[in-house]
């Protein structure tokens, strides 16, 4: 799912004028700034303001010389472990700029000097994005509302203005506050009514954060209204494709067509969709597309299609074949249905099928499949086990369901990959934790926690038996 995101120019927007001498105490002030003595640089500022408070340029600057005190007062560059649980984020570790909230009280008094600029030019846009993004960072969202408002009265004809508002909604969501997020990503849609792109970002924030009901909901609005852009039919694509509803996903591809006449994806997902109903011509459209692609055309897709179009529709075999191939989403959803349709005593078909929508969040289709299994007591292929305990685990546990999910973790713990292994101790072990029994906890994360370095689950345990043994309560 993607947003538009132009988040990268917002900061800029704030310190328009510190490499900038408009004037002697401009300059002066920059120099300090660019030393770090910002204690000198807002004294020299305020003492300026006394005797000419209507410098504009001033006014910003002093805003800007607190920002970026704050700003540089925090660790540019920050190394922490990766403390998501999803079985889908291996990585250990990470290298980042941190995400920082600001005090409001720092926040309201940055804002405060924009504030008295724009009250003496209201016409300064630089001055009110800076109020926003000061707002956004310190979380201070009836404010950014109130200014958002201000904003469009002022400048409501930008083009893409609405995106850049939109941008600072995301800041919210950037720091956890995903409800105020849409909260005033619904503002914005008010002041920019039947704009669907717009709301095919609310879509996109809602998929993002792992709540496909509002996706649906919001991707279903957009397309109600006017004249939505590749980026949100292809956003509706992805969603009518994970909720089975192939055929409206087929139409959102067409008209993807209209907009783009080179992309001719929708013959791919034409021709899987007639597999999926048992068409015997279904192979007819990959021709066509194939016919429009060059031999020297080595792109994914185009792989998959010159596979797909050599299946004969005679052995199982073709089905796992034609699965090793790298593909677009879209048409695997389609690929496996096909195969479940046709193999429905089969596990292979059942279990991607899941996959794929545990991968998406979309856990009632994912555990309709994976007790389908169990139902219908299919052999497990030995090197698949680890995988179907570790989706169907994570599947439950995603959901609230952990005594359901307690088992399949626990079927782990004899896993001979150690990944699989260490999977398993730290769910098991903060089963117990959970439980308020940090011994038995400590007996499961200490199976692994030696071997920090092996994988993300071995760290998390790692950083767990250190957190109970330094606790003074145990």
């Amino acid at each position: 799912m993607k947003a538009r995101k132009l988040v990268s120019s917002l900061f800029v927007l704030i310190f328009p004028i510190l490499g900038i001498a408009q004037d002697d105490v401009v300059e002066v002030i920059n120099e300090m700034v660019q030393a770090g003595d910002y204690e000198t640089a807002m004294a020299t500022a305020d003492d300026y303001l006394k005797k000419y408070p209507e410098d504009v340029n001033v006014l910003m600057m002093n805003g800007n010389v607190r920002f970026y005190e704050f700003q540089n007062s925090r660790d540019y560059i920050q190394v922490s472990a990766n403390d998501n649980l999803s079985i889908y984020d291996n990585s250990i570790g990470m290298v980042h700029a941190p995400t920082i909230v600001m005090p409001d009280s720092t926040g309201r008094d940055i804002a405060s000097y924009y504030a008295r600029a724009v009250a003496i030019d209201p016409q300064r846009q630089d001055i009110h994005f800076g109020m926003c993004y000061t707002y956004s960072m310190a979380l201070l969202k009836d404010e950014l509302k109130q200014q958002i408002q201000v904003i469009h009265k002022l400048f409501a004809p930008v083009e893409g203005l609405e995106y850049t508002l939109g941008d600072y909604a995301r800041l919210f969501d950037d720091r956890d506050r995903f409800e105020d997020c849409m909260d005033i990503y619904e503002l914005i849609v008010s002041l920019y009514p039947d704009n669907a792109n717009l709301i095919s970002d609310m879509a996109a924030m809602a998929f993002g954060n792992g709540d496909l009901d509002l996706a649906s909901q919001k991707i279903g609005e957009a397309l109600q209204a006017a004249n939505p852009d590749a980026m949100t039919l292809g956003n509706a694509v992805l969603i009518r494709s994970i909720n089975g509803q192939y055929d409206d996903a087929l139409k959102h591809m067409k008209a993807v067509n209209k907009l783009e006449p080179d992309n001719r994806d929708w013959l791919i997902y034409q021709a899987f969709l007639d597999h999926y109903k048992g068409n015997r011509k279904w192979q007819k459209p990959l021709k066509k597309y194939l016919d429009q692609k060059a031999d020297s055309d080595s792109s994914m897709d185009v792989r998959f299609a010159r596979a797909a179009i050599e299946l004969k529709d005679k052995t199982f075999e073709e089905y796992l074949n034609l699965n090793k191939v790298g593909s677009s989403s879209f048409y695997r959803f389609l690929h496996h249905e096909h195969a479940m349709k046709f193999y429905p005593d089969e596990f292979l078909p059942l279990f991607n099928y899941a996959e794929l929508q545990c991968y998406y969040r979309n856990y009632d289709k994912a555990l309709e499949k994976l007790d389908a299994i169990e139902v219908k007591g299919l052999e497990i292929p030995g090197d698949k086990l680890d995988d179907y305990h570790a989706v169907f685990g994570w599947t439950l546990f995603d959901q609230g369901k952990v005594e359901a999910a307690h088992k399949h973790f626990e079927a782990l713990l004899g896993s001979e990959e150690f990944h699989f292994k260490s999977m398993g101790a730290f769910f098991v072990g903060k089963y117990y934790e959970d439980k308020d029994d940090p011994e038995k906890a400590l007996s499961y994360y200490e199976l692994v926690s030696e071997e920090a370095s092996q994988g993300k689950y071995a760290t998390l345990a790692w950083n767990c038996v250190n957190r109970i043994n330094d606790d003074p309560k145990d």
